[in-house]
């Protein structure tokens, strides 16, 4: 198969970049070993309110992500603000009981209504299906003269593509990892690219559902900040203004240590933590659902699970020329100059590599 661009990873970079492809009627193929596009853009159902999601990876979009905001007001798709409006309750360790303390005092970020899968969704359907191939594990990138040769797996049958130009949207680690070869990598940039974390790599996330908000009207804006754990930090995850209760809450136990316990253990320790913070009302779910990101090896390395969570860091532009030349660009959230790691990273990485393209 021949094409003039083959982009490797699935997630929002890839297909955002595969979404202004088909804006410009360039010829392209999307690689992606997973079964499902989206990468770290993953939900889970509400059980009550179908097509209502709640985010288990990224979920804001914060006042200066314009990108963001122009691409979901582009697609047709609705912001709506976090909640937080009431109260925030800080859970101390040397202290008995919760503490309230008067207004959430957060500053003012927003949410995709039904959950950042309706961007997923929205990009995909302007995709020509095609050219999208999931399940493809590439394992060589080869470069020749004046192209690439790409050989990818799916169901063990073998998949070779020829592409003038190759676009990697993924984490600098994750490119070092799998694709580290002498032949387009420096040494320099080898390291680079090691160095750079991939932002929230080695985080877990708990997801919660009710019928009610609960909290809500008890006067709290569901934001939770504990140094008891095993959450560290909760918010309201409600997936629209006012249906599809949630709450959600990041696990401040380290990976290593996480992976000694059973996913039922945690699950039931995050769900002793609400009933200790709010009363017995907590243990009335609908629905838990628990998304450790370190055990995807498609999105987290070793070094992820090793180290302290660090914004990524990587001047990608002393490289950039060297790069272009050989017709490849690196597109992954973690290479934008600003927000890296966010959503509005990952639309800018990928402006950036489009424009250097084209």
């Amino acid at each position: 198969m021949e094409t003039n661009l083959t982009i490797i990873g699935g997630g929002l970079a890839g297909i955002y970049a595969a979404y202004l492809c088909e804006k410009q009627g360039l010829p392209y193929v999307l690689l992606d070993a997973k079964d499902y596009l989206g990468g770290r853009i993953k939900t889970t159902p509400n059980p009550e309110h179908q097509g209502l999601h709640h985010d288990v990876g990224p979920t804001w979009v914060f006042p200066h992500h314009i990108n963001m905001q122009n691409l979901i007001g582009e697609l047709g798709l609705t912001l709506f603000p976090q909640y937080t409006d009431g109260d925030v309750i800080y859970q101390l360790q040397n202290s008995p009981h919760p503490k309230r303390m008067q207004g959430a005092g957060v500053a003012p970020i927003d949410r995709i209504e039904g959950g950042t899968n309706q961007l997923i969704k929205a990009l995909v359907n302007t995709l020509n299906p095609n050219a999208v191939k999931l399940r493809h594990t590439v394992t060589t990138i080869t470069r020749n003269t004046e192209s690439w040769d790409i050989d990818a797996e799916n169901d063990k049958q073998e998949f070779k593509i020829n592409s003038t130009h190759v676009l990697l949207a993924m984490p600098p680690r994750i490119i070092a990892r799998d694709f580290a070869s002498a032949e387009w990598l420096s040494a320099d940039l080898l390291n680079a690219l090691n160095a750079s974390q991939t932002w929230m790599s080695a985080q877990a996330k708990f997801v919660i559902t009710y019928k009610n908000a609960f909290w809500r009207e008890q006067g709290l804006a569901g934001q939770v900040m504990s140094q008891v754990g095993p959450m560290v930090e909760i918010h309201d995850a409600t997936a629209t203004p006012d249906k599809g209760f949630a709450l959600f809450g990041f696990i401040g136990v380290p990976s290593k240590i996480r992976q000694q316990y059973a996913e039922n253990d945690i699950k039931a320790a995050c769900l002793q933590q609400l009933v200790d913070i709010f009363g017995d009302i907590a243990a009335d779910y609908q629905s838990i659902s628990l998304e450790d990101w370190a055990l995807d090896s498609a999105i987290c390395t070793d070094k992820d699970i090793l180290e302290g969570s660090q914004h990524p860091n990587i001047d990608i532009g002393k490289f950039e020329r060297a790069l272009q030349d050989k017709r490849i660009y690196f597109a992954g959230s973690e290479f934008s100059t600003n927000d890296a790691g966010y959503l509005e990273g990952a639309l800018l990485a990928v402006n950036r590599a489009m424009n250097a393209l084209f």
